[in-house]
């Protein structure tokens, strides 16, 4: 089950980073310099911080997704450093259809950075990391909420570190 779910996270990244929708299947490059050159999005020694979410009843999906997409992930690329941030939406299998936030460190000592403690919270945010986390907490805590419920349920949560060579 968490194998199906973290190769849905990374199909589901891959989905929103490229923005582009495929009508047929496309056989993956067998050209090992073009795979090579194309931006990873995530790399081994990364953080994939996975908090499950609902979408309210109220909201529509499509009115959620413009947010996700013109304002939520934006925020994230410009203003909080070494933290990218995704909305992922199950397309296949037992969560199709449901959705989860990520949170993508570049590595375990930023995640410490912002959250020096297991199971800490925001609460355990450091004030010299809270400064830069701003712009994330009015993301989450303002403006996605209004969306979502289930975001800061401490207990449902994993942390995943990227395996592999740099």
């Amino acid at each position: 089950m968490k194998t199906l779910f973290i190769t849905t996270l990374l199909i589901s990244l891959a989905t929103l980073l490229t923005d582009r929708k495929v009508e047929e299947p496309v056989a993956p490059s067998n050209n090992l310099d073009a795979v090579k050159a194309l931006p990873m999005m995530v790399s081994p020694g990364n953080v994939v911080a996975i908090r499950p979410i609902t979408l309210k009843s109220e909201i529509s999906i499509e009115e959620f997704e413009r947010f996700v997409t013109e304002d939520f992930t934006p925020i994230f690329e410009e203003q909080v450093p070494g933290v990218r941030a995704y909305i992922l939406k199950g397309e296949r299998g037992d969560e199709k259809g449901e959705y989860s936030f990520a949170l993508i460190f570049d590595s375990v000592n930023t995640r410490d950075y912002y959250y020096p403690f297991e199971h800490g919270g925001e609460a355990s945010v450091p004030d010299n990391a809270m400064e830069l986390w701003m712009p994330a907490h009015k993301a989450i805590f303002e403006d996605l909420m209004q969306y979502v419920t289930g975001y800061g349920e401490e207990k449902n949560y994993t942390d995943y570190v990227v395996l592999g060579n740099r």
